[in-house]
């Protein structure tokens, strides 16, 4: 009978340990266990990494991959050691024979055979392209066999095709445009600047009603080049299309000065041309406006060469430096002039130093801080503030037609002797140095917005665009 019990008692118990789930269970690591495997002092640590299942396998192998070609280029470009480069894409290709770096390995070896002078290995290299991908952009450049030749000469050619590109657009030569983009993507379809050509040649079709053709440009300069400067700009463009917009073909004509009619604001900003209220006042605080095509000049080299300008010319004033963008527009402020005499000697000294000179698709405004604050309040454009002071000045701005500036006179300082060129001049406040107020009903002034000398210099790349004002971009109506 007691044997009966024990038997039952044992079989109760085996069921109850399976219920539970505690039959040949392992048993939890110790503390000491779990302290190892996140110690990089001990095995555990590293063999708990070894991959196991098929998906860590293939990403350990994606890694390593990576890694080589990454140790291929950094010899190549950093360390010009080309032949540990060899041995590093080598290994990879080998290791590898299916990795999705062969494009550009074979491209780089292709460099490196010509910069030692193995022709024979650089045509090896070139014809493995030329087979194995015929419509990459690599492919489409070598089918020239003397593309290394036009690869030397590149830089220089493509910089005066695009100028004389953009001249073709200014003058409504949409056909040259055209023709241009058409050359670029024979000759140097992997040239650095082949988006501007792209958005020229997309610009073109505006003023021939042909927006379908617009679109489509855009959209294929966006796949081919995502990750460009000029990208944030056509994006905005295409969804102003979908969104039903209509494109401003301008009358016509293409828009050479479209950015002054940029809006300094949003669109949830009403304005007009009798809501803003411009003043003249010599002694209030001026400000020195460097307007620009922020797909024409380097944002960050412009910032870079004002400052060492005022560095270096200006001794006891300080100026502060202030950037902002609205789309195409970009404008760098110099701010700390207390009136326009200061203002006028900044100008001065700017002109007169050989070693500064702005590029020439940059306009300097003289505004000041009460009429700049009134534009940025408002959500005006500076078209608004140019036809406050004199249709003219607009006129004169837009045509970068060079004035000759009136030599301004000498500044004495209290024992009667000039001053240094750099140093501003003080004043009291209760005049304003040399500067002549009108008498009322007077003409009012011109802005002084004369252009400096244009300089022959390849034109910087493309700018970042930061987010400005989209919605009042004057593509479109």
């Amino acid at each position: 009978m007691s044997d009966f019990n024990n038997d039952g008692n044992e079989n109760d118990m085996d069921t109850e340990l399976e219920e539970n789930g505690q039959a040949d269970s392992i048993p939890e690591p110790s503390q000491e266990e779990i302290a190892r495997y996140e110690d990089p002092h001990y095995p555990e640590y590293y063999l708990r990494q070894i991959p196991t299942t098929e998906a860590e396998i293939l990403t350990s192998n994606e890694i390593i991959q990576e890694g080589l070609y990454n140790m291929g280029i950094i010899l190549k470009d950093d360390l010009e050691d080309y032949p540990a480069a060899a041995i590093e894409f080598d290994r990879l290709q080998t290791q590898y024979p299916d990795n999705v770096y062969r494009l550009d390995i074979y491209y780089n070896m292709y460099l490196m055979a010509v910069r030692d002078g193995r022709t024979a290995d650089a045509e090896k290299y070139r014809q493995l392209i030329l087979k194995e991908f015929p419509e990459s952009k690599y492919g489409i450049a070598m089918r020239d066999p003397h593309y290394i030749e036009r690869l030397k000469s590149m830089d220089e050619d493509q910089q005066k095709l695009y100028e004389a590109t953009y001249e073709a657009y200014l003058d409504n030569r949409n056909g040259e445009v055209h023709k241009a983009y058409s050359d670029m993507m024979e000759n140097y379809p992997m040239s650095k600047i082949m988006p501007k050509f792209m958005f020229l040649h997309a610009l073109a079709y505006v003023t021939e009603r042909q927006p379908e053709k617009f679109n489509n440009v855009l959209r294929d300069m966006l796949k081919r080049y995502p990750d460009t400067d000029i990208a944030p700009i056509a994006s905005a463009w295409l969804k102003g299309m979908a969104q039903g917009r209509k494109i401003n073909d301008g009358n016509a004509s293409n828009l050479r000065g479209m950015i002054w009619d940029t809006k300094l604001g949003n669109d949830s900003i009403a304005t007009s041309a009798d809501s803003l209220i411009f003043t003249i006042d010599p002694e209030a605080k001026q400000l020195l406006v460097l307007l620009y095509p922020t797909d024409q000049v380097q944002s960050n080299l412009l910032l870079y060469d004002v400052a060492r300008f005022n560095f270096s010319s200006f001794v006891v004033k300080d100026f502060d430096l202030e950037q902002m963008n609205f789309g195409r527009l970009g404008m760098l402020i110099v701010r700390g002039f207390d009136n326009q005499n200061e203002l006028d000697h900044y100008r001065k000294v700017m002109s007169q130093t050989p070693s500064f000179i702005l590029p020439r698709q940059v306009r300097p405004i003289e505004i000041s801080a009460p009429n700049f604050e009134a534009l940025l309040k408002s959500g005006g454009s500076f078209e608004q503030y140019f036809q406050f002071i004199d249709d003219k000045s607009y006129t004169d701005t837009e045509e970068n037609t060079l004035q000759e500036e009136p030599e301004a006179p000498k500044h004495q300082d209290e024992a009667g002797q000039p001053t240094s060129q750099g140093d501003i001049p003080q004043t009291d406040g209760s005049s304003i140095g040399n500067i002549t107020v009108p008498e009322p009903k007077a003409k009012k002034p011109e802005p002084k917005v004369t252009p400096l000398a244009p300089i022959k210099e390849p034109l910087p790349p493309m700018p970042e665009y930061p987010a400005g004002s989209e919605g009042d971009d004057p593509l479109f109506d």
